[in-house]
């Protein structure tokens, strides 16, 4: 599981889009759940981090083009409802 959620953020970091610790989280939560959980709360995770961000740049008035979001939150956010609606 640990694997799985290394693997699933490992190209964002590669790219520099979401920092060390955010992929090191999820590969806890995999570890902690198992691989076939990872799969289904990326989804989760990824809407909810979709709305964190609309919502930044609606209340900053532009773009995010320097700033960077803490993804922990969306993380946490997205395990709270998977494990809810499951």
């Amino acid at each position: 599981g640990a694997f799985v959620g290394f693997l699933v953020y490992l190209p964002f970091f590669l790219f520099g889009w979401m920092g060390a610790v955010d992929v090191k989280l999820l590969s806890v939560v995999g570890a902690h759940t198992g691989w076939l959980y990872v799969l289904t709360v990326v989804p989760f995770i990824a809407l909810i981090g979709g709305l964190v961000a609309l919502a930044v740049i609606y209340y900053n008035r532009q773009f995010l083009t320097d700033h960077k979001l803490p993804y922990a939150v969306p993380i946490l956010f997205g395990v709270l409802s998977q494990t809810c609606l499951s």
